[in-house]
């Protein structure tokens, strides 16, 4: 979506239906999160990691999202609720590292610390 345009399903069927264009009005974000992950000892207690709206006022669609793990952090990984993140297995996120999705659902978003407790950030945007 380069230009700002989207259209979701049969361009065929959107006749007389509104299409978005331009830029983002609305701006989300979220408090410092406390992200889980396993325990010393290899064990797996965190897999699947924690939802991006746990903890966190949460409500209305998102076009765009960017996730930055804090500095000084140990890796994270970033996954989806249908594809759970844990060490290992997910989009690596090393600290100072972030990544931007284009992306509807910021409760559908999951984060897997490698060392439990540490903290990651996002913002989004919507139309």
């Amino acid at each position: 979506m380069e230009s700002g345009l989207g259209i979701i399903g049969d361009p065929a069927d959107m006749s007389g239906q509104r299409i978005q264009v331009g830029a983002a009005t609305t701006i989300r974000t979220g408090k410092l999160l406390s992200v889980e992950g396993g325990r010393s000892g290899g064990t797996h207690d965190g897999s699947g990691g924690i939802s991006l709206c746990s903890g966190t006022f949460c409500s209305g669609p998102i076009h765009t999202i960017i996730i930055k793990n804090i500095a000084d952090n140990a890796d994270m990984y970033i996954g989806e609720v249908n594809c759970k993140p844990y060490s290992g297995y997910g989009f690596l996120l090393a600290a100072t590292e972030a990544i931007n999705l284009d992306y509807c659902n910021i409760c559908n978003i999951h984060a897997y610390a490698c060392l439990s407790g540490e903290f990651i950030t996002w913002i989004a945007t919507d139309y």
